[in-house]
């Protein structure tokens, strides 16, 4: 409120024939102008009345991150394979742009805020039902979108966020405007659509051997393999490793759901197809260890990035499944032998070798390679378990042979064959020494003196 003192001074001078005197006089007089409220802009007041939407000014925050209006909710980093109950809430209201205020009187925006600022904003969630309809629901502890479509609760999943404002402006009287108001009286609101298709929910590679276990990081279903991580960041996704004709196959919510899709690669297709919904590691590329190697470890040195879409025959809707390789494996030495590749067993010092005369930059595996779930350093003869996360060679893709993986490198039978090398950087004290990693039954140690003939495979690696 602007009170505006106004002094008069008054001075009486009497002139000639008359003596000369003077008279103050101070009138003090207090009051206020009355001007109009202050207002969101034409535009966003149009929208309140006609939709009861302020898209602009709500939005949802995942972590530390808010996102507003539904071009930025489009980006949220949603896992659909995990519980996501209070992992998506409401973001606090946005302060309005210089355009989309307005004060008649020239008075500069306070801020915008629920009326009350200790009641959270509305929020209501809505799944799809088989018939097109939404139908609100509330997210329970263990829930994930993947298990609401297994249950016919569909996409499009959306969020209806209300509140009543109060819009403030730094001076003026009146100083405030509510909405809703005696003009607008729909309750400002926004709707934002969380997730147009659930997607893949599941890479399932082999599921061997069963004694590898989940680790703590959660990536791992024992029933259905690598749960999705992330629909924005691809850098996350099951595989991180690749090698020739390893293969997954790409999992939706249902059983026979994957049949409604038209499966292609996006980008990658050098190195990677797609056949119906199993992918496989067998592009032009791939067979060939140089090129492989400049498509994964060239460039920017960031991986090989890889998009597999799925049209929807029925609805027209893509989803995608999208990963990055920055790792990839060959055999050290393998030989076609009645319609199947056999491997070799040597020393050491003999597969180290032959990895680094092929063409790119390869090497003997090291541990880290192979699996990132191994506590280092053991201890003498000291087993270790190996888990299924994402991030290792054998740790995403379990059991490594010809009867899971054909034409791949993994060996033709078990026993020695499945005991590979691997240089351990922190084994012993004198820059490291050559254990074994057993891919049948997910075991690993070090032993001193290591000089029996075992298997192995090369990984690529930057010089």
């Amino acid at each position: 409120m602007i009170r505006s003192l106004k002094t008069t001074r008054y001075a009486l001078l009497l002139l000639p024939f008359f003596q000369l005197s003077y008279a103050n006089l101070t009138v003090e007089t207090a009051k206020t102008i009355q001007g109009t409220v202050p207002r969101l802009s034409e535009e966003l007041e149009n929208d309140l009345k006609n939709t009861g939407e302020l898209k602009p000014l709500f939005g949802l925050r995942v972590g530390n991150k808010s996102y507003y209006g539904q071009k930025e909710i489009d980006e949220l980093p949603i896992s659909v394979s995990y519980p996501f109950k209070n992992k998506i809430v409401p973001a606090k209201i946005k302060q309005p742009a210089e355009h989309e205020y307005f004060d008649r009187d020239g008075d500069k925006l306070s801020y915008i805020t629920p009326i009350d600022p200790i009641k959270d904003i509305e929020m209501q969630w809505y799944y799809t039902d088989a018939s097109g309809k939404p139908v609100p629901f509330t997210p329970q502890d263990d829930e994930t979108f993947c298990s609401m479509a297994a249950l016919g609760h569909y996409a499009p999943i959306t969020v209806k966020l209300s509140t009543d404002l109060v819009l403030f402006s730094e001076h003026g009287d009146p100083s405030y405007n509510t909405y809703p108001n005696k003009e607008i009286q729909k309750k400002p609101s926004a709707t934002f659509t969380i997730l147009e298709d659930v997607g893949v929910c599941f890479a399932k590679p082999s599921l061997k051997p069963n004694d590898a276990k989940n680790g703590d990081k959660k990536h791992w279903d024992p029933k259905n393999g690598f749960l999705n991580q992330s629909n924005v960041d691809p850098t996350k996704n099951f595989p991180t490793t690749g090698f020739v004709y390893a293969q997954f196959e790409l999992m939706l919510a249902k059983d026979g759901m994957e049949k409604d899709y038209d499966w292609y690669v996006k980008k990658g297709s050098d190195l990677v197809t797609v056949n119906q919904n199993i992918v496989t590691f067998n592009g032009p590329d791939a067979m060939d260890p140089g090129k492989a190697w400049n498509h994964v470890m060239g460039g920017s040195g960031n991986g090989y990035p890889v998009i597999i879409e799925g049209r929807n025959t029925k609805t027209g809707k893509t989803i995608q499944y999208a990963f990055t390789i920055t790792k990839w494996f060959d055999a050290w030495k393998q030989e076609y032998d009645k319609s199947q590749w056999k491997s070799f067993t040597t020393d050491p010092f003999t597969i180290e070798e032959a990895c680094g005369a092929k063409s790119g930059h390869y090497r003997i595996s090291r541990t880290f390679d192979m699996s990132d779930a191994i506590i280092l350093p053991p201890k003498k003869n000291h087993r270790v378990q190996i888990h299924r996360q994402i991030g290792a060679l054998i740790s995403e893709w379990g059991e490594i042979d010809q009867k899971r993986y054909p034409n791949s490198f993994g060996p033709e039978v078990g026993g020695i064959k499945k005991r590979f090398y691997v240089f351990d950087e922190n084994a012993t004290d004198d820059g490291g020494r050559y254990c074994d990693v057993h891919l049948d039954d997910a075991k690993y140690h070090c032993r001193a003196n290591e000089d029996e003939n075992k298997n192995a495979v090369c990984v690529s690696y930057r010089p």
